[in-house]
């Protein structure tokens, strides 16, 4: 509910459905990988006599590899959120569940 509570602007507001599902994608993305790259930093602060070095340690150790698969991970499932909020917001309240919850027809094509 958070997500959808974040205003991009009139210009996306005007665009595709798409265009607010990838720019609210890329800049959670975002945000997960700072958070991340700084949670990675901060636990190792003590390792490295502070937390400057320990956020260059991070991008020179394999941790760093860590941090990007966590990022394209959480990418994905906010990805799929984004693109079910649109789908939710289209077909009304309730009716996304509905649709799943409910066998679907013989004559499917």
């Amino acid at each position: 509910m958070l997500f959808r509570s974040v205003p991009l602007g009139a210009w996306v507001k005007a665009r595709s459905a798409w265009v607010g599902v990838v720019l609210r994608t890329a800049l959670y993305a975002f945000g997960v990988f700072v958070v991340l790259l700084l949670e990675k930093a901060f636990e190792g602060r003590h390792e490295y006599d502070g937390f400057g070095a320990s956020l260059i340690a991070v991008f020179q150790h394999a941790d760093v590899k860590h941090v990007w698969l966590n990022t394209v991970c959480l990418s994905a499932a906010l990805l799929s959120y984004n693109m079910l909020s649109v789908i939710r917001k289209h077909l009304g309240k309730g009716a996304l569940l509905r649709m799943f919850l409910t066998p679907l027809p013989d004559d499917v094509r």
